[in-house]
């Protein structure tokens, strides 16, 4: 015949659940949290990328006529190249050299590596949170690289209307 538990067995059970909802219940606010940092990584993307835009906007003003040719450019090899460092190298051999240099310029001005560091730090310094990225190397470069193009089509529409008006 089996011993009755005694009372201090089943409070240690009732103590070990308690933790284990205690702890899902943590990971439960981390994981919210997490995703939460993800988005706003996503959206400061988008925003540093159209600043450091704007900081050049007046260089590549005065390169108009190239600017469209090397940023259509740039689409096509994005479209086709999953690396940054394969992008890079599909610049190099563009045979026309100012379209190579202007593309060169372009695409050393968005750096996804750089852009992920420099964000990462501002975010932690501001939520004073360890941030995990879970965008692994490709996606940074297809996320960052998606929202830059966006920006350089929007700024040669915004060139090509000022060249209509006038």
């Amino acid at each position: 015949m089996e011993e009755p538990l005694k009372k201090a067995e089943v409070e240690i059970k009732k103590n070990s659940w308690e933790k284990v909802i205690e702890e899902d219940a943590k990971a439960d606010r981390a994981g919210i949290m997490q995703l939460l940092l993800q988005s706003e990584f996503e959206r400061r993307v988008q925003s540093e990328v159209r600043r450091k835009l704007n900081e050049k906007k007046s260089k590549y003003e005065t390169r108009r006529k190239a600017l469209n040719p090397a940023i259509s450019k740039i689409r096509l090899i994005f479209k086709t190249e999953l690396t940054y460092e394969a992008m890079l190298d599909q610049i190099k051999g563009i045979e026309s050299e100012e379209k190579n240099g202007l593309c060169t310029e372009l695409t050393a001005l968005i750096v996804p590596e750089q852009i992920k560091v420099e964000i990462t730090e501002k975010m932690e310094q501001d939520y004073h949170i360890k941030f995990n990225n879970s965008l692994n190397y490709e996606e940074l470069y297809r996320h960052v690289y998606r929202a830059y193009i966006t920006e350089l089509k929007q700024f040669v529409r915004t060139l090509e209307k000022e060249d209509d008006t006038k």
